[in-house]
């Protein structure tokens, strides 16, 4: 009785059992799939793109006024009353 480790392999069976394991095929396989799924218009840059900003601050004068008689004036505290906003849309 014989018994063999492994079972004999024709050049063409070689060869395409190589290309299919061989990691650098795979590799630029698994690359030019995502390369196609990445191809869209807006990562081209085709696409509007909107942007928003805002900002609040508010400027307050305190004036204060002690039993004493002594007057404290505080003026640019703490915050700003100012709104700003902003809308940009960029289209190519």
């Amino acid at each position: 009785m014989q018994v063999f480790a492994q079972e004999k392999l024709s050049l063409t069976d070689a060869v395409a059992l190589a290309l299919k394991n061989n990691y650098s095929i795979l590799n630029f396989k698994n690359e030019a799939t995502i390369a196609a799924n990445n191809n869209t218009a807006g990562n081209a840059g085709l696409l509007p793109s909107v942007s928003a900003t805002a900002s609040e601050a508010m400027l307050q004068i305190i004036q204060t006024k002690y039993a004493s008689g002594l007057e404290v004036d505080k003026k640019n505290v703490a915050s700003v009353i100012s709104r700003k906003c902003g809308f940009k849309l960029d289209c190519v």
